[in-house]
């Protein structure tokens, strides 16, 4: 996998697209699928996505910093979704009914169905900041790119993602062993390809 560089300072409006189109053909699917579990919906989700997009283009061409690209897309994603939830709670923006189900129209087959329920449930058991840290993973973060998007130390990011994968190893019943098997397996592997 290619990771990305920090971007350039002194980036004029060409650049600065270059930039965000590079970003974007290489990270748009992950980005939408990460937004798509906070939104609900995918109308919210291509939203949110865009406005990270645009957000990232308006940092370069102001001249800030970007030293994650990828970090700093997951975070305007995750800082839009907040501000819809808030409005929400506010009652300034209703809740649909519609959007939230709108995922659920093509329900997957049966056993993916079952390995997901029993994902779901086995997520439970985790804290909001290790669930974090094995969503972030499994949309291809480096350790260190995680540790920059939540303000923690690399080696705290293993000792999260760790916890994590032995807490669910715990909490799986056998129907829920090739569930986790291939999660400890796929960070394994990327362990082994030095992905850290």
């Amino acid at each position: 996998m290619r990771h990305l560089a920090a971007a350039p300072f002194n980036v004029n409006e060409k650049s600065a697209t270059r930039c965000v189109d590079q970003l974007f053909a290489e990270w748009y699917r992950h980005l939408l699928r990460y937004a798509l579990r906070l939104a609900g919906s995918l109308p919210m989700a291509e939203d949110f996505v865009q406005e990270a997009f645009v957000s990232y283009y308006r940092a370069l061409v102001a001249d800030r910093t970007v030293e994650c690209p990828k970090a700093y897309t997951i975070a305007a994603v995750r800082h839009q979704a907040q501000r819809v939830w808030a409005a929400q709670r506010e009652g300034r923006i209703p809740a649909s009914v519609d959007d939230v189900t709108v995922s659920l129209v093509a329900p997957p087959a049966d056993e993916v169905s079952l390995i997901w329920d029993n994902l779901q449930r086995l997520f439970t058991q985790l804290s909001p900041r290790e669930a974090e840290v094995i969503l972030l993973r499994a949309e291809s973060l480096t350790y260190s790119e995680i540790a920059k998007e939540l303000g923690i130390a690399t080696t705290s990011v293993g000792t999260l993602l760790a916890r994590a994968i032995a807490k669910l190893k715990a909490a799986a019943t056998p129907a829920d062993t090739a569930s986790t098997a291939a999660l400890s397996a796929a960070e394994h592997t990327k362990a082994e390809d030095g992905e850290r």
